[in-house]
């Protein structure tokens, strides 16, 4: 089997990451950037419980919506 995926290594710390969707994917995704210190908004219509609370508490932010072109622009 041939792997067809390049690693790569990115210094995230300070930029906007923007996760589209919910469920224990974006969950997943949303805790990877946030131990490299990235700043992360999440676009989606609900989240996981753990998602919610990190938006509570100001460690990410919530766009309660559906995707729309140009959303990814600045990230």
């Amino acid at each position: 089997m041939v792997n067809e995926y390049f690693s790569v290594f990115l210094n995230l710390k300070g930029k906007l990451c923007v996760v589209i969707g919910r469920g224990k994917v974006a969950e997943r995704k949303v805790n990877s950037v946030l131990k490299v210190g990235a700043k992360i908004k999440v676009i989606s219509l609900d989240v996981t419980p753990t998602l919610k609370r990190l938006a509570e508490d100001r460690k990410i932010e919530w766009e309660k919506r559906i995707y729309q072109k140009g959303d990814i622009d600045s990230a």
